[in-house]
């Protein structure tokens, strides 16, 4: 009889521990519903919006909300994201706003409703006396973040609608990158603090590299994450022969051939979309343009390449400061793509030159704006759009 209960014993312990692992797996799975960098930025999140709750309100439990615990949501969001003035706690010492960006905001509120949702915790509903649910979703958070984002448009700080960049804008561009008789003018891209040569060879490998990374995310519909993070076997070149496409195994394979006279295309690859999370990515295939070659991916990338050299791996857009031999030298190596606020600040700085209010863009245009030319232009209609990207 002993050993039969132990065999029962034994055989619930498993039992148990199977459903144990069962459920973490579960949990595995929930959180690769999103990437792990956002996974990490949400636990970072809630954990200091418990420090800050613990140290404002003792011995309020955030897993037993209550009707207050919408506004303590919306009090931390306002000392992170918000201007006011003149707040002071309860002992009467001031507090002060950080004033950080709206999408700081958003994010904040992302991360703590995601962790009610992560304990069962759904809308934010009255149940007599009682409040349940997620307060994260209540109308006092919803409505607070509602005031706040028309407050920063009003100072400019977020814009109520990004501004698309147009096909006239790329072209306005690609003439101040590359038409040589305004090549002193290009130079303004870059700080001064080296010699006049070594600046000018600088502002023409930057100018091939940004280009490339206009044309690709317009055309492809790129968010700046997904541009920046390209690689550079993400991109291979391709021509025709014979009715069949063939990788082109070396770019000096071309010689002097005049463009013109070849049939190639860009085959862009990508690790990772924001639209397709679970794999299935389509390569995007890119014609060479001889009607509009400000519009052309296939010389964007041949000029940015002839840059690059001899180079098979790395990130395609990288940060570099000055050049040795006419190679650049990079910022962390191949290895580290150019910070987004870097790609956004040369952006918006080249956008100033071509005479457009740069804080009504932001590298979301791009891919608006390729949308709105597809649309327009190529007079797709929303399925094809939505489908390439």
């Amino acid at each position: 009889m002993e050993e039969t209960h132990d065999e029962n014993c034994d055989e619930t312990d498993m039992r148990r521990n199977a459903l144990h692992e069962t459920l973490n797996a579960i949990m595995i799975g929930v959180d690769g519903a999103r990437t792990k960098g956002t996974n990490q930025t949400y636990k970072a999140t809630w954990k200091k919006f418990l420090g800050w709750l613990a140290d404002a309100v003792p011995g309020h439990d955030p897993m037993i909300p209550d009707k207050n615990t919408p506004k303590y949501i919306a009090a931390y969001i306002m000392l992170q994201c918000d201007d006011i003035v003149g707040l002071k706690d309860t002992a009467g010492s001031e507090l002060s706003c950080r004033n950080l960006s709206y999408s700081v905001a958003n994010l904040i509120r992302s991360a703590i409703s995601y962790q009610y949702r992560k304990e069962g915790f759904s809308t934010w509903t009255a149940y007599g006396n009682k409040w349940i649910g997620n307060p994260a979703l209540s109308t006092i958070v919803t409505d607070y973040l509602a005031g706040l984002r028309r407050k920063k448009a009003r100072n400019g700080d977020v814009a109520a609608s990004m501004r698309s960049l147009t096909c006239f804008d790329l072209e306005c561009i690609y003439d101040l990158f590359f038409n040589p008789s305004r090549r002193t003018e290009r130079m303004n891209l870059l700080v001064e603090g080296v010699t006049q040569e070594r600046r000018q060879q600088l502002t023409d490998h930057l100018c091939a590299e940004l280009y490339f990374g206009y044309v690709v995310s317009f055309l492809c519909l790129l968010r700046s994450d997904e541009t920046l993070n390209i690689e550079i076997p993400h991109c291979r070149l391709q021509i025709n022969r014979d009715g069949k496409w063939q990788y082109l195994k070396e770019i000096a394979a071309l010689g002097n051939v005049q463009l013109e006279s070849l049939k190639l295309r860009l085959e862009l690859k990508l690790p990772f979309r924001k639209t397709a999370q679970e794999g299935g990515i389509q390569p995007f295939y890119l014609p060479i343009d001889h009607d509009e070659p400000h519009l052309c991916a296939v010389r964007a990338y041949l000029r940015w390449r002839l840059f690059l050299r001899e180079r098979s791996s790395g990130k395609m857009f990288r940060n570099y400061t000055e050049i040795d031999a006419g190679i650049p030298a990079f910022h962390g190596g191949d290895s580290v793509a150019m910070p987004s606020d870097r790609y956004l600040e040369l952006f918006r700085s080249v956008l100033l030159d071509i005479g457009l209010e740069a804080h009504l863009y932001g590298t979301h245009s791009f891919r608006r704006g390729g949308a709105q030319y597809f649309l327009s232009e190529r007079r797709w209609d929303l399925t094809m759009i939505c489908n390439w990207g």
